[in-house]
């Protein structure tokens, strides 16, 4: 089930607030707490079963495992064994069921290559479990929390399955921590405040959903969908700004919806993006992208590995070790392990030396490197291999163009242009600083005002979710 889609929207989301309501006004104290995580569970498992039905007994299976693995770690003389099977549980299916196809078909086509085998029939692949990078990686977080002693580890399985299964960020994120819900876990903190605050962010998230990202994923899909003699240096760029735009707003916008539904039930996500386009180093744009992932891999994977305290050799493979895996993370394709290992070799640079030459340029320089990278690194990111990606580098840097090429009006109007200039000037922040600059007194116009564009976002974004078809997030196939 999609967030911008007719079913969530007019029936899932209403119907759950109303059992939670419900709850509230029939219960009190901690028997409503207990009977709010429970509906929450069964709606996640409702949620899930929508598009993955045959798989949800695996996820609760997958959560009681889990659950049980944390109370051995928190009650046993040697925590470190349920620990490290904890660990290889959770990696093990993770690696196997996310990586097993593409490794054996790498082994085999290393194998061809050198000659040891002939001609092979590659494995074929299969649809991943909706969402197990992120609650493999929710799970890791919390036995590890529990081994460390940041948390306890959690009484009841209900509570545990809630937070790791919720329906809000079950699929895309935030990676939550179950440290950061334990408290809300076990405590009442709706309330109408609570409530208005997660609908102004679910509608903010729907409307950069349906009315930026799907508008500029046409655009960005048809544009790397074309065969190489059709396309031109301009049509190139074209497209590639529309997928960088397309992947912020529709991943911020995730992220947003799924904030806002945590604070209409009472709970608190960490913020993943603060406008990533508007930074003026590599370092800082990881600060502002995916900000749930990036701690993840620096409090789990880069700090054990001895972080920034050891030798700079040390540290240096550290890091790209990180941005390895980081890449990984995202899907099993070479082009994922070398877009990691792209934004890890620009971190090094400003770590050893880039950083001091940046400090001393105007800051519409550091900008441009700043999106020069991260552009880069989207092709990498988008294209299906990186033959691909060598043809899509090669028709932006001008080579190649074909005098088949489709003019770039044929995918770009007037108004598709204007809509990607203002979101390209809205994704680095310029927009959300003018409006806080705008309306910073308060008052009773800025509400009235606030109210009224967040009514036409609603009402705009529910006409385009009527009359669209199905348009998942770009993250579900992470």
């Amino acid at each position: 089930m999609v967030f911008s889609s007719a079913v969530f929207l007019f029936y899932f989301l209403p119907l759950t607030i109303l059992c939670v309501g419900a709850a509230r006004l029939l219960t009190g104290g901690e028997r409503f707490v207990r009977l709010r995580n429970l509906i929450l569970l069964c709606a996640s498992c409702v949620f899930y079963a929508w598009g993955e039905a045959t798989l949800t007994l695996f996820l609760l299976m997958f959560s009681w495992i889990n659950y049980m693995l944390g109370r051995a770690i928190g009650a046993s003389k040697h925590p470190r064994r349920w620990l490290c099977t904890g660990i290889v549980f959770d990696l093990a299916l993770l690696v196997g069921v996310k990586y097993g196809v593409w490794l054996c078909n790498s082994v085999l086509t290393a194998a061809a290559w050198t000659g040891l085998i002939g001609q092979f029939t590659p494995v074929s692949t299969f649809a991943l479990p909706l969402g197990i990078s992120f609650y493999t990686f929710q799970s890791l977080s919390y036995l590890v929390d529990v081994y460390r002693g940041d948390t306890a580890s959690a009484r009841r399985f209900t509570d545990f399955a809630c937070y790791l299964l919720m329906f809000s960020q079950l699929v895309a994120g935030p990676i939550v921590r179950y440290a950061d819900m334990n408290s809300e876990l076990l405590t009442d903190s709706t309330g109408v405040d609570r409530m208005a605050r997660g609908v102004r962010r679910f509608v903010v998230g729907m409307a950069k959903k349906t009315l930026v990202a799907n508008q500029v994923a046409f655009i960005a899909d048809a544009v790397f969908q074309f065969e190489a003699v059709e396309l031109s240096a301009p049509l190139a760029w074209v497209g590639l700004l529309c997928y960088a735009v397309q992947i912020y707003f529709d991943f911020s916008a995730y992220s947003d919806m799924a904030i806002g539904i945590g604070d209409m039930f009472g709970f608190t996500f960490m913020e993943n993006f603060r406008h990533p386009y508007g930074a003026l180093s590599m370092r800082d744009f990881w600060r502002r992208w995916h900000i749930s992932l990036s701690t993840w891999f620096r409090d789990y994977l880069y700090i054990p590995l001895g972080g920034s305290r050891c030798s700079k050799a040390r540290t240096r493979v550290n890091l790209l070790v990180v941005f390895l895996l980081c890449g990984l993370w995202h899907g099993a394709n070479w082009t994922f392990v070398l877009w990691g290992l792209w934004h890890g070799v620009f971190l090094l640079l400003e770590r050893d030396f880039l950083d001091g030459v940046l400090q001393k340029l105007p800051w519409w320089i550091r900008r441009c490197y700043v999106w020069a990278v991260f552009l880069a690194g989207w092709v990498l990111f988008r294209c299906d291999s990186l033959a691909h990606a060598g043809v899509f580098f090669r028709v932006l840097a001008g080579w190649g163009n074909s005098t088949l090429a489709m003019p770039v009006s044929g995918v770009l109007d007037v108004k598709s242009a204007v809509l990607l200039a203002g979101a390209l000037i809205g994704s680095t922040g310029a927009v959300a600083e003018a409006w806080k600059r705008l309306f910073q007194h308060g008052g009773t116009f800025s509400r009235v005002f606030e109210f009224a564009v967040g009514a036409a976002m609603l009402c705009l974004s529910a006409v385009m979710i009527l009359g669209n078809s199905y348009n998942p997030f770009i993250y579900f196939r992470f």
